[in-house]
């Protein structure tokens, strides 16, 4: 093959530094600017100048989001904690790099924490020219039309981190591909190619076995973690702009059962400046809420602060642990009627797979949310022991005290909460188990605005030896110059909230996530779906499988640059194409966690 390639002209928006003898993947697409590091540490720039943090919008140098990192904790047969909970890296480390053994010992070496210390990137039109070559060259015909130079495989594609050493206890099969030929090893230069979800994309593996948890003081569990963070470009769904998604695959290696395990996600929002914010949670949205608590965003020593254009920066909980196997259907709660709105669906936040005749395939959505001050405060400042993050995890306060629906939350005389600030989110009252009460915010409980950290977390569950389960989050951010902090969350969030979880759920719910579970998915026939006439002039046809009712078409052009996004609401649609110019194009199209790659000429 030729060196040669048409997305040469493509400049990655993906690359990866080192810092502190970690690798740093920063992605730099849409209007967010944002990294993460080889052992999973969202956003955190440990004050190197040159890593963007959580950038939006892009070029602005303002933040909204200084740290964040994935909390896991439960209790052994012996009651013993066992917990990894890594903030800052102020006091050294909880998460360490790279895959563990599959023995039930979960075991990791010092050469194999090296070998990973990288991030893996990965963009969508390069895989789109990788398909279309070897369609094209397996089914005889010439690829000269498209490749009049040759074809280089893109050296990330190469390097893409498929296989675990077998030799030492790893399992074989660690980042997800297509296998072309279908003999269950990892070859591109056979059509192999990775898969993972979005645009452009920071693939990284890391665990919790590698020492001791000097962060947190936690007993490690055995966890091997298989991280993605990617961005969407879909011109349909404003809000995509400026959402980044993570999804997590979490692997107990280990050999221990935990019980009453919880997943969270532990944030620093910083709104601008940080010493001015308040905190929200959306209970119908499942997501935490980072807002400035006054009219006014004030530069500080790191920020220029947003000014009176008041940012909204959320944490959605997509999709969380999966609930406890019992052979029923599910409801969403048996302690109050079923969770429903006014129009009879039920909170997007509680689930996935309850009520729908299916026995145990439900998966919890957000079940606490609780914050801790930057402070020494014996009831709800910063942790400094397993039992204190563990607490915080369960949605109490850190010396085991019940969150409670007024104030601060630290009260005795109020009612139980699961969920801290939910203002008028919860109609239904199910964070108070039923109980009426009147909408809690922090505006309305006078509180001072300050530098908050929060924990979501979805739990409680049985965490089993060798059992998978998956938490997937998007950082969806928006703008509201004209509401107040007394609204919690704008209606500008709303809508791109709302965007946000019917794009997941239409396309990237089970991304990737049936080829996660053993590595690889089987060869499926390249033309599920057909396209005429090609070449075309105006009009283009889309013909979807049989049992097929919803896609995604996009279309690429000879540079990479995507010039046309729209959804397929039925088997046969009819798409006008008469604004492209005349030339080559890749069409690609989305369903059901799958996609195909088709040649397209237009005249």
């Amino acid at each position: 093959m030729k060196i040669f390639s048409f997305f040469l002209l493509l400049c990655l928006k993906v690359v990866y530094v080192s810092h502190s003898q970690q690798a740093m993947g920063i992605l730099n697409s849409n209007d967010v600017h944002c990294n993460v590091s080889s052992t999973g540490d969202l956003f955190n720039t440990f004050n190197d100048e040159t890593l963007p943090g959580f950038e939006v919008p892009v070029g602005s140098g303002l933040k909204t989001i200084y740290a964040g990192n994935l909390w896991v904790g439960g209790k052994s047969l012996d009651q013993s904690i066992k917990l990894v909970a890594e903030q800052f890296q102020a006091d050294g480390m909880d998460w360490f790099c790279g895959p563990l053994t599959i023995d039930g010992n979960a075991a990791t070496t010092e050469q194999t924490q090296i070998d990973y210390n990288q991030v893996w990137i990965a963009n969508a039109p390069e895989v789109a020219l990788h398909q279309l070559y070897f369609e094209l060259l397996n089914s005889g015909q010439s690829t000269e039309t498209d490749f009049p130079d040759g074809y280089t495989i893109p050296q990330w594609m190469i390097q893409w981190p498929a296989h675990g050493d077998v030799s030492m206890n790893q399992s074989l099969y660690l980042a997800p591909f297509f296998d072309y030929n279908n003999n269950g090893i990892y070859d591109v230069e056979n059509g192999d190619y990775p898969l993972f979800c979005g645009e452009e994309c920071v693939y990284f593996i890391f665990n919790d076995k590698g020492g001791i948890h000097t962060e947190s003081g936690g007993e490690a569990i055995g966890l091997e973690v298989h991280g993605m963070m990617f961005t969407v470009q879909n011109a349909l769904y404003e809000s995509l702009e400026k959402t980044v998604f993570v999804k997590y695959k979490i692997i107990n290696r280990g050999g221990q059962t935990l019980i009453d395990s919880f997943i969270g996600l532990w944030l620093d929002f910083d709104i601008g400046n940080p010493s001015d914010d308040y905190l929200a949670t959306d209970v119908q949205n499942g997501a935490v809420v980072g807002i400035n608590g006054d009219s006014f965003d004030e530069a500080s020593s790191g920020s220029s602060g947003y000014g009176s254009d008041l940012p909204l920066q959320a944490a959605m909980l997509l999709q969380g642990a999966f609930q406890d196997a019992d052979n029923i259907d599910n409801p969403f709660t048996t302690n109050i009627v079923q969770v429903e709105n006014s129009f009879g669906i039920a909170y997007e936040s509680c689930g996935l797979g309850y009520a729908d005749w299916i026995v145990d395939n439900e998966r919890m959505g957000l079940r606490r949310t609780i914050y801790f001050n930057n402070s020494s405060n014996g009831t709800n400042g910063t942790p400094n022991s397993p039992q204190h993050f563990y607490n915080y995890l369960q949605g109490i306060w850190k010396n085991g005290q019940q969150l409670v629906y007024s104030g601060n939350g630290t009260g005795v005389d109020s009612s139980p909460s699961r969920f801290v600030y939910p203002g008028d989110s919860d109609p239904l009252m199910w964070g108070t188990q039923g109980e009426l009460v009147q909408p809690w915010s922090e505006s309305s409980a006078g509180n001072i605005p300050g530098d908050r950290r929060v924990i979501m977390s979805s739990g409680p569950f049985t965490l089993q030896p060798g059992e998978t389960n998956y938490f997937d989050v998007a950082f969806v951010y928006a703008r509201e110059s004209e509401d107040g902090v007394e609204n919690n969350v704008g209606e500008t969030l709303e809508d791109y909230m709302d965007q946000v979880r019917l794009y997941f759920n239409e396309y990237l719910l089970d991304c990737n996530q049936s080829d996660i579970t053993n590595g690889i998915t089987q060869s499926e026939s390249l033309n599920e779906n057909s396209i005429f006439p090609n070449p075309v002039s105006t009009i283009l046809n889309v013909n979807l499988s049989r049992n097929t009712r919803k896609a995604l078409l996009q279309l690429y052009d000879v540079t990479g640059h995507m010039v046309m996004s729209t959804n397929i609401s039925s088997n046969t649609s009819s798409i006008d194409v008469s604004s492209l110019a005349s030339g080559i194009y890749t069409v690609k199209i989305l369903w059901e966690g799958k996609s195909e790659v088709l040649r397209l000429v237009k005249k």
